[in-house]
Formats: structure tokens, C-alpha cells, sequence
């Protein structure tokens, strides 16, 4: 029964994470959901896993589709490895640097993984642009600069209400974007651009390796490479400037510290 898998899953990924970290406790502000785990302060290189065991809390809670769990691995600084996957789906994203971005079902089967390429789309009249949270939820902090993008990128009005279901019409989340949308569409080429204007490097983290990977580009709002910022665009690389532009008439003038 999907109830039970979908339990049983959430089951084993906290056993996961809850023996890692008896392994090796983090400090108390990175315990959850910014977990690190099995790091490495000596020696040439030091590694440092992110991840959120349950991405989309609101939607596990009211049993909607649209949550999973991201895990990244981070060396050096530079994430290097990321999966994300959402059980509701049986569907999984990985990618690591050089090796593509690629999907495929979960538990695995016998049908070959996809590999992940963006959209060519280049036109703001044409591009699909979604925003997270959705423009009627963004903070007041945001407010101006979402409309500015809406403004330039007008599809997103006439895209809204279809944008929570994926390329192949899986279930839609009712709750906002959902899972399985935003950056891993990005990175599929259903959509051309995700703005994020909020979440943490656990939100992040995975999502923007996996965009990297399909052929995309990944800035904060700013145009820097911080995961911190608590801002993300991920977008096919073609509109990307344009929406850095678009978003610096209307952002804070810097980022906020971590």
C-alpha cells in the first residue's frame, strides 16, 4: 500500500540521519534540517553532507504528493554530488559534477534512467518562469520584486494553474509548486527558470547541482554563488541575466548574512 511505503520510508531515512549524527554530533544549530554529517575538519579535503529528510513539510503533514528528501555532498565548499527523491512519485533526480543530470523511478527498475537537459527557450514573451512561494504567498520583503519578474515574464500568468503537475502529468500538490516542480522542471526543460525567495542550503543545495548538470545555471538573487542567501535562481542559462536584472530594481541591496 503507498501509505505504508511512503511511512516505512520516513522510518528508514531518520534512523539514517539519526544514527549519523550519534555517529558524529554537529553543532546544535546545524542538527536539523541543515544536517551535517561525517565531517571532515583535517586532512586534504573536508566533506560535508546537507540534507532535509523531508522536503515539503506541509505537504507530507496534510498528505499531499508533493514533498521528498534532498541529500547533497559538499567538498570544499563546492557541492559535487545530489538526489533528491519523492517517494509519492516513485521518482528520483541525481547528478554529480561531470557526470549529467539524470531521473529515473524509485525503487529502481529495469527501465534505463533519463538523462536531464534544459529547455532552449530564450525569450521573456515565451519563457516559463515559476516563482516559490507562489506570488500571492511571498513575504512582503519580496513583494516588489516578484511583481517585476511577472511584469517581464508574463507566461508565468497564463502557466499558473497547470504549473503543479509535471512533464507527465504525475499528481498535482495543492499546497503551492510542490516537489517534484520549480528546479527539478527547470532541469527536465519543462520550465526555462525557478525563482526561490526563501529556503535554506538544504532547500538548495541538490536542486541547483541537478539544474547545473542538465545544462542550466544556478545565482542566488544577487548573482553570487552563496547557498546562504536564503534567495535561488535556477534557470536554462539563456534568461538568466535577464532575471538578475529584472530582480536587482526591486531586491534588497545586499544579501542577507548567513
Amino acid at each position: 500500500h503507498p501509505a505504508v511505503v511512503m511511512l516505512l520510508f520516513c522510518f528508514f531515512v531518520f534512523l539514517f540521519v539519526f544514527f549519523c549524527l550519534m555517529i558524529r554530533r554537529p553543532p546544535r544549530s546545524t542538527l536539523f534540517p541543515y544536517t551535517t554529517l561525517f565531517r571532515s575538519a583535517s586532512g586534504p579535503q573536508q566533506r560535508r553532507w546537507i540534507v532535509d529528510a523531508i522536503d515539503g513539510t506541509v505537504s507530507f503533514i496534510a498528505g499531499d504528493p508533493g514533498w521528498g528528501t534532498l541529500i547533497a555532498l559538499q567538498v570544499d565548499g563546492v557541492v559535487t554530488v545530489g538526489v533528491a527523491s519523492s517517494p509519492p512519485l516513485s521518482k528520483r533526480w541525481w547528478a554529480g559534477v561531470g557526470a549529467g543530470a539524470w531521473t529515473g523511478s524509485w525503487p529502481a527498475s529495469s527501465e534505463n534512467p533519463v538523462r536531464l537537459i534544459v529547455s532552449s527557450r530564450s525569450s521573456p514573451d515565451t519563457a516559463r518562469v515559476a516563482l516559490w512561494p507562489p506570488p500571492d504567498k511571498v513575504s512582503s520583503e519580496w513583494q516588489a520584486c516578484a511583481v517585476a519578474i511577472l511584469e517581464e515574464f508574463p507566461v508565468w500568468q497564463s502557466l499558473s494553474p497547470s504549473l503543479h503537475l509535471d512533464a507527465v502529468g504525475q499528481p498535482k500538490s495543492s499546497k503551492g509548486p510542490g516537489f517534484v516542480n520549480g528546479a527539478l522542471l527547470v532541469a527536465s526543460g519543462v520550465l526555462d527558470a525557478s525563482v526561490f525567495f526563501g529556503g535554506g542550503p538544504w532547500d538548495i543545495a541538490t536542486r541547483a547541482l541537478i539544474c547545473e548538470e542538465a545544462g542550466g545555471r544556478y545565482t542566488d538573487l544577487w548573482g553570487g554563488s552563496r547557498l546562504d542567501t536564503h534567495t535561488a535562481i535556477v534557470s536554462n542559462g539563456l534568461i538568466h541575466d535577464e532575471l538578475i536584472e529584472v530582480a536587482s530594481k526591486a531586491r534588497p541591496g545586499v544579501p542577507r548574512t548567513p
